[in-house]
C-alpha cells in the first residue's frame, strides 16, 4: 500500500462519522480485550468529515503496535483542542485521539524515527515498525497526513511508564452522519487481518428471522 501513496494513487473517501461512538465501535473491533474509551463530553454528538476506513486503520496500527511492544493498550482518550494564546483562539480546532500503553516507552530521540519506513529504532527492546508484518506506523502517518492530520507520540499524560500516540485530525463538518455500528460487526482476527493489509472486512448481516411474538 505504500507503493500506492508514492505514486499518488490513493484516493480520499470523506464519510460523515459520528466521532466518539465509532473511536468506540473500532476499539471494540481491534482490541483483544476491554480498553476504555474515554471522550470529552462536548463531542458526545459530534460528526465529522474523515475516512473512517483509514481512520480504523490508524487505530488498528496503533493497537498493532501496542501489542507488539507494550502488551497492549490500556486506554484511549478522544478530546477537542483548540490551540490559544491568552484565551485567544490561535487556529481551526482539532480532535485528538490518543492509544495509550504501559510499556517500555519510546526515547525523544527515537520518537519520529518510528514513524520512518522499516525503522525498528536503535535500541535494543525500543518499539517501532516490524518489517516482518508491514509499514505499520509509516502507513498510520500516511493515513493520517491524506486527511490533514498527523500522528505522534509522546510520554503518558499522568506521568506513568508507557507511551501516547496521538492522531490529530480537522474538524472539517459534513451532511449527515454514517452509521458506526457496521464496526461493531467486525471479530478481532478480521480486525488483524484488516491492520496488516489494509482490506477491510466484509461486513455480516444478521438474516435470522425474527423470533415469534
Amino acid at each position: 500500500e505504500i507503493s500506492r501513496f508514492d505514486a499518488g494513487a490513493v484516493r480520499l473517501e470523506l464519510d460523515a462519522v459520528a466521532l466518539v461512538p465509532t473511536v468506540e465501535a473500532a476499539v471494540r473491533m481491534v482490541a483483544h480485550a476491554a480498553v476504555p474509551v474515554e471522550a470529552d463530553p462536548e463531542l458526545t454528538d459530534l460528526v465529522i468529515a474523515c475516512d473512517k476506513r483509514r481512520l480504523v486503520r490508524i487505530l488498528a496500527n496503533f493497537f498493532d503496535n501496542a501489542r507488539k511492544y507494550a502488551d497492549g493498550a490500556t486506554s484511549v482518550t478522544v478530546e477537542l483542542h483548540e490551540p490559544d494564546h491568552l484565551g485567544i483562539i490561535l487556529s481551526a480546532p482539532t480532535v485528538r485521539i490518543s492509544v495509550e500503553d504501559s510499556g517500555p516507552g519510546v526515547p525523544e530521540g527515537e520518537r519520529d524515527k518510528i514513524f520512518d519506513r522499516f525503522n525498528r529504532g536503535d535500541q535494543g527492546g525500543s518499539r517501532g515498525i516490524d518489517m516482518g508484518v508491514g509499514l505499520g506506523l509509516a502507513l498510520a502517518a500516511e493515513h493520517a497526513r491524506l486527511q490533514g492530520g498527523s500522528v505522534w507520540v509522546e510520554d503518558r499524560h499522568d506521568g506513568g511508564q508507557g507511551s501516547r500516540f496521538v492522531l490529530e485530525l480537522p474538524m472539517m463538518e459534513p451532511l449527515e452522519a454514517d452509521d458506526p455500528e457496521d464496526l461493531a460487526a467486525v471479530t478481532p482476527a478480521e480486525a488483524e487481518t484488516f491492520a496488516l493489509t489494509g482490506q477491510m472486512p466484509a461486513i455480516r448481516l444478521d438474516e435470522s428471522p425474527d423470533p415469534p411474538v
